[in-house]
């Protein structure tokens, strides 16, 4: 398994440091470094076993994977959980990601077997805890060890994912991490390498389904992403800067003042983290319009909000993929349940020390190409019931 060692070296150093230290979040750095080397270690020891109990595992193929993109609040969750009703799909859970080893999954199945049979009091435990974990976002993204998820905990393993900042908001020292498609040849292929072995584990045992892979993060690893999946297939999700940024830095803001409280009420912090997403569209745009137009399916998260069913019918049309009868069915049902909702949460860029100004002054070509108002106002959030709405346990 690859490790960046001078980012978590760097994520250290600061929590230690004069102007970062603080009693609270010593404490969380503590307790969740010791969880990460934990695990970790476990993870590894596991993946070694792969190659004596299944060494078959290395000739998988990762064929045509779609990936689904877009920053953080951009209506992505939803649509992978609704994807992931089409059996024609594989993708990973929490779980599958936080135990990337074959062996390893296999034996959680096993002991998840003789739980459910007992009443599944481990289940409430662990359901419980996890809950517990990210009580902070109950309300912004719903999250469970047993649901759909992205895969981004293995680029966590690595210390090469920006998710990282929820703990270690140190944007000038740990930035590096925003774009692995900068990091040395040796290194990149090395971290690529260990990604594309976890894409094996994923597949090893399907049939004939295709790979399926949601991660708001995977923008600055893109290039180094083609290289190991050279015919992967993308679905971009547009949602309007002002509106997704605004609801990104809530969603941090949640866990900062947990985990992180002497920077949760830092405008530079936000402006930094805004920043680096901002950058994200101009980064995926350039990137994206390299790519031959049919690998590359863009859609607006406003209408695959609106409407589910007729976005994803633009998709697989796109693509050439067949719906069947019983995702059909999937697909009415959520259409009617979006076309229902209506969002309480409310964001503000002010609220952080940003003004929509800023957002525009820092990505006016991306204004201008996709047609975004430049006087927009914050709208409702209506990611967290699409999530919510395609909850789903094994």
């Amino acid at each position: 398994m690859y490790l960046h060692g001078p980012t978590l070296r760097a994520c250290l150093a600061e929590s230690l440091s004069d102007r970062h230290r603080h009693p609270k979040h010593l404490a969380w750095v503590a307790s969740l470094t010791t969880a990460f080397c934990l695990l970790r270690g476990t993870v590894a020891a596991f993946r070694v076993l792969d190659h004596v109990i299944y060494p078959d595992h290395r000739h998988v193929e990762v064929r045509s994977p779609v990936f689904i993109l877009g920053n953080p609040r951009s209506g992505t969750t939803l649509l992978h959980r609704l994807l992931a009703e089409d059996d024609q799909f594989i993708t990973a859970r929490l779980y599958e990601s936080v135990f990337p080893a074959i062996s390893l999954r296999r034996l959680i199945r096993l002991v998840g077997s003789a739980d459910r049979r007992l009443g599944r009091p481990l289940r409430k435990v662990v359901d419980k805890l996890v809950g517990k974990s990210f009580s902070g976002w109950t309300n912004i993204h719903s999250t469970g060890l047993f649901d759909v998820e992205e895969d981004e905990q293995l680029f966590v393993y690595a210390a090469m994912s920006p998710v990282l900042a929820l703990l270690f908001p140190f944007f000038d020292e740990i930035g590096s991490v925003s774009y692995a498609d900068r990091l040395p040849p040796k290194q990149r292929e090395r971290l690529m390498r260990y990604y594309v072995s976890s894409l094996r584990r994923q597949l090893y045992g399907s049939s004939s389904q295709t790979l399926l892979v949601k991660s708001t993060a995977t923008t600055g690893r893109l290039a180094a992403t083609l290289d190991v999946v050279p015919d992967m297939r993308i679905i971009h999700i547009l949602r309007h800067p002002l509106d997704a940024l605004a609801s990104l830095l809530s969603m941090y803001r949640a866990s900062w003042e947990r985990l992180v409280p002497q920077v949760a009420d830092d405008p530079r912090v936000y402006r930094q983290l805004a920043s680096l997403f901002a950058g994200y569209y101009r980064y995926r745009m350039l990137f994206l319009d390299d790519l031959p137009p049919e690998r590359v399916c863009e859609i607006a998260y406003d209408e695959l909000v609106a409407d589910p069913r007729t976005t994803i019918e633009y998709v697989y049309d796109h693509f050439r993929l067949d719906i069947s009868p019983g995702f059909e069915q999937v697909l009415d049902a959520a259409t009617r349940s979006e076309s229902s909702y209506r969002s309480g949460h409310h964001y503000d860029l002010r609220d952080f020390g940003l003004t929509s100004d800023d957002i525009v002054d820092a990505i006016p070509d991306v204004f201008d190409r996709y047609g975004f108002d430049k006087s927009n106002q914050p709208k409702e959030d209506a990611t967290r019931a699409g999530a919510a709405n395609m909850e789903s346990s094994p």
